[in-house]
């Protein structure tokens, strides 16, 4: 079982660690209007998700999401306000 690619709001940031083999590396995502290409990118278990927001937004929500073993991730997607 694994996990989608997370969905990230519009000025969002995306950082998703221990997925697989990718000792200290992570995976960045930054999300505007145009970047809707989710690739075939899933997530294992236990991955961590951390959402942070462009400069001059504010995170509104849980900026923390887990990979959970049902195959979704944990929480509300937060919002850049």
């Amino acid at each position: 079982i694994r996990c989608p690619e997370p969905v990230l709001a519009e000025h969002g940031i995306l950082s998703v660690t221990g997925n697989d083999r990718m000792y200290g590396r992570t995976l960045i995502r930054t999300g505007t209007a145009e970047n809707s290409n989710t690739g075939a990118t899933s997530y294992k278990i236990g991955a961590l998700a951390k959402y942070r927001c462009e400069r001059g937004y504010k995170v509104i929500g849980e900026p923390l999401s887990t990979c959970e073993d049902n195959g979704k991730w944990s929480g509300a997607v937060p919002q850049c306000i």
